[in-house]
């Protein structure tokens, strides 16, 4: 029986490989790389964090929304599901931060775990892997519930921008 090569190789690609003439989509930082992201997000226009950043819920946002395109409407509202969750008991019984530090970890690993299982068209312009370095950076960057707050509108523009761009999958 012949020995089949370790699964850890990527097959060939490009002309003269196995892998056909097609050539392999750009690759950006992997999965480790992402999950250990130094970046954080500035989330607010004055030094008494009065005043959400304007950008953060225009600009930025669409942006998000542009590269999560090919993330499907139904995965990422799970998401935000579980944010506006934790929001309404932060605005009920005022957790300690390292709860809400807590609970944007394990928003994290959701993601991670939805970037390694979905299977999404990947170009230039759409980064389905986009969604964990999302939750990275955010996760970096909310320490209490005012910075929670602040992200929960941030991730409300995101989807809210989302439906405008979204791939709808053809049914045929």
């Amino acid at each position: 029986m012949r020995q089949q090569p370790p699964r850890s190789f990527p097959p060939p690609r490009g002309p003269g490989g196995s892998g056909g003439s097609r050539p392999s989509a750009p690759r950006g930082p992997s999965l480790e790389e992402r999950l250990r992201s130094p970046e954080t997000v500035r989330y607010y226009a004055d030094a008494e964090r009065k005043a959400i950043r304007r950008e953060l819920l225009d600009g930025e946002a669409e942006a998000v929304a542009r590269r999560l395109r090919s993330i499907p409407a139904s995965q990422l509202r799970r998401f935000f599901g579980s944010v506006m969750t934790l929001k309404r008991r932060v605005e009920l019984e005022k957790p300690p931060a390292e709860l809400i530090q807590a609970e944007m970890a394990l928003l994290k690993a959701s993601a991670a775990y939805a970037c390694k299982r979905g299977k999404y068209d990947r170009d230039e312009e759409r980064d389905p892997d986009e969604l964990l370095s999302f939750f990275v950076r955010h996760a970096r960057s909310v320490r209490d519930a005012q910075d929670f707050m602040a992200f929960a509108r941030h991730f409300e523009a995101v989807v809210a921008y989302h439906k405008c761009f979204e791939d709808k999958q053809r049914r045929d």
